[in-house]
């Protein structure tokens, strides 16, 4: 092997050797809150009722997500269980399997404006791995019963934001989508992006003096 043959060689492998820093979490994605929205919950007691929404998201960098931020036009304390899900596209709706799909009791909330703000963090290395420039979508469903008989201030409402530029809903608990043509869910992703990390080249070219 000629000698600028083996430079080549060696240069190749510390390039595909460099690794991947995940950097500190960051703003993924996110969609803020302007209006009341549209139910999505998962009653088992006293009935079998379950609304489920789900609004799409492209990322920019492949990431690891790490929390979940989302509202409700509510009081603090009122809803507190949450399942969070992360699905893949099946041609313009959410696909009925989901990437992730992760329970939260006893979620944080503050208020925040005329809303209350949600946060679910997930455990380190649990949270999705998501490629940029993919369709998924995500879906928020509060979990928590009917304190007695049913009322209607104990669903939870997903806020959305101040657009119309359509979501998805389920009504058989995800098994099957549908397009709807109103206000997006409001939600913010927070996690990691991986950044490849930039070569040394006075190091790479030290090796060949």
């Amino acid at each position: 092997m000629s000698h600028a043959l083996q430079r080549s060689v060696l240069l190749a492998c510390i390039l595909a050797a460099l690794v991947s820093a995940p950097a500190t979490a960051a703003v993924l994605y996110e969609q803020l809150p302007g209006a009341d929205g549209f139910v999505s919950d998962n009653k088992t007691t006293p009935d079998n009722w379950t609304q489920m929404e789900a609004d799409s998201f492209v990322l920019e960098e492949a990431a690891e997500v790490t929390s979940v931020e989302f509202w409700c036009n509510t009081s603090l304390g009122q809803f507190t269980t949450f399942q969070v899900l992360f699905l893949p596209d099946a041609g313009g709706v959410p696909s009925n399997g989901a990437l992730t799909s992760n329970g939260f009791v006893g979620v944080p909330q503050v208020e925040d404006g005329a809303y209350v703000r949600y946060t679910v963090t997930y455990p380190a290395g649990v949270g999705p791995r998501l490629d940029a420039g993919v369709t998924y979508w995500i879906s928020v469903v509060g979990m928590d019963d009917y304190s007695g008989e049913p009322a209607w201030s104990e669903v939870f409402r997903w806020a959305a934001d101040s657009t119309a530029q359509g979501y998805a809903r389920s009504d058989d608990g995800g098994i099957t989508w549908s397009a709807a043509n109103f206000n997006q869910p409001a939600f913010r992703l927070l996690g990691d992006v991986v950044a490849v990390a930039a070569p040394s080249w006075s190091r790479v070219k030290a090796l060949f003096r």
